[in-house]
C-alpha cells in the first residue's frame, strides 16, 4: 500500500512540477536533484531552452547519487562542493560549501 502511495504522490509531484514550469517557463533553473528534478530538469531544457545550475549536494563527499550523473549532461553549471568530487565529474567547478 505505501509503495503505490509513494508512486502516486512522484507522478503527482512530477505533474505539478511540469505545469509550474510551462505556467512560469524560466530562463534558469537552480537545483540540488532533489524530488521530481530530473523529469523536470529534462522538460524545461528540451522543450523551454531553459538553462539549468546544478548544485551537488554537500552530503555527497565521495561518491554520487544517481540524479547527478543523469543530470550532468543536461547541466549548464555543474557545481560541486568537495575537491574529491571532481574525480566522478572532471568538468564540475568547485565551489566549496554552500
Amino acid at each position: 500500500m505505501f509503495s503505490l502511495l509513494k508512486k502516486w504522490s512522484l507522478i503527482i509531484n512530477c505533474i505539478q512540477a511540469i505545469f509550474w514550469v510551462l505556467i512560469k517557463r524560466p530562463n534558469v533553473i537552480i537545483t540540488t536533484g532533489a524530488g521530481v528534478a530530473v523529469p523536470t530538469i529534462f522538460f524545461a531544457k528540451k522543450i523551454l531552452k531553459s538553462k539549468v545550475i546544478f548544485i551537488n549536494s554537500a552530503a555527497d563527499v565521495t561518491h554520487a547519487s544517481k540524479t547527478p550523473i543523469w543530470i550532468e549532461k543536461y547541466a549548464d553549471l555543474f557545481l560541486v562542493q568537495w575537491e574529491e568530487m571532481k574525480t566522478i565529474f572532471p568538468n564540475a567547478i568547485c565551489c566549496g560549501v554552500l
